[in-house]
């Protein structure tokens, strides 16, 4: 993210989003006063509940600082827990137990469980949700990673090329879905053959939400009712917005993202 950008404040309801700071810094601030900046490695989970203010802004300390490059996914909140309190919690990177099944291979749990390593309490912040970070570093390294059966699956590919069983090797910056049949219970990825540029990917998984999903720009809620609420919510400061009234982010310079198009003032 270079300089002169970022997410100023902003609000959100229905979800959680979770960030890995993959290289540079980031700045978060949000109006229940958690505020701070994430370092490489480190991970932030903020869930929306019934609604939060926040804002997200790269950090570009001294002249040889490089952009902030992350990972940033949205979790859609079960339908009762939609309008829970909001909730920030963040992760060292010293704190994300590692698994390492075999030579060259390290997969970062940053929820959920790998070959016997468990972080239970984060896949509790993310209503079940694993993502597992897995790097392969030596030339013909494989893994089988297990993952429940009927369970919805993909795997961003972050650097390298990555071989998912028999298939095409596929490039950086491409996802791979996964099929999610109930009598699969797995995937096995390799670096692929004669490449020897080290791997890295995510794989998110979790058990399918059975529930519709509509959104109203930052909200994100089952159905087309309450996304109006949330917008009219917001504008009247009430039902989990009553802090925005007279908040601004110290890191936001003063800016706040607008959604002129869909109402939100």
């Amino acid at each position: 993210m270079p300089r002169e950008t970022g997410f100023p404040d902003h609000p959100h309801r229905g979800l959680t989003t979770v960030t890995n700071i993959l290289q540079g810094q980031w700045a978060h601030e949000d109006f229940l006063g958690n505020c701070g900046t994430l370092q490489p490695g480190e991970v932030q989970w903020m869930s929306a509940g019934r609604g939060i203010m926040h804002c997200e802004m790269p950090v570009h300390d001294g002249p040889n600082a490089v952009d902030p490059v992350a990972l940033q996914l949205w979790v859609d909140l079960p339908a009762e827990k939609k309008m829970v309190p909001p909730s920030y919690q963040g992760l060292k990177k010293e704190e994300i137990p590692v698994a390492r099944p075999s030579e060259g291979v390290e997969i970062g749990v940053i929820s959920g469980e790998s070959h016997g390593v468990v972080n239970e309490k984060r896949e509790v912040a993310l209503g079940g949700t694993w993502w597992l970070d897995i790097k392969l570093s030596k030339p013909g390294a494989k893994v089988w990673q297990p993952i429940p059966a009927g369970w919805t699956a993909f795997i961003y590919i972050v650097e390298g090329n990555l071989q998912v069983h028999e298939g095409a090797p596929i490039d950086e910056q491409n996802t791979a879905i996964l099929t999610k049949n109930s009598e699969e219970n797995g995937v096995l990825l390799r670096l692929p053959s004669g490449d020897s540029r080290p791997t890295r990917a995510a794989l998110f998984a979790g058990p399918p939400l059975d529930q519709a999903v509509y959104t109203r720009g930052p909200f994100v809620m089952t159905n087309k009712k309450d996304a109006y609420a949330a917008v009219d919510d917001f504008n009247a400061r009430r039902n989990g917005f009553e802090n925005v009234e007279g908040w601004r982010s110290s890191i936001g310079k003063g800016m706040r993202i607008r959604f002129p198009e869909i109402g939100i003032k």
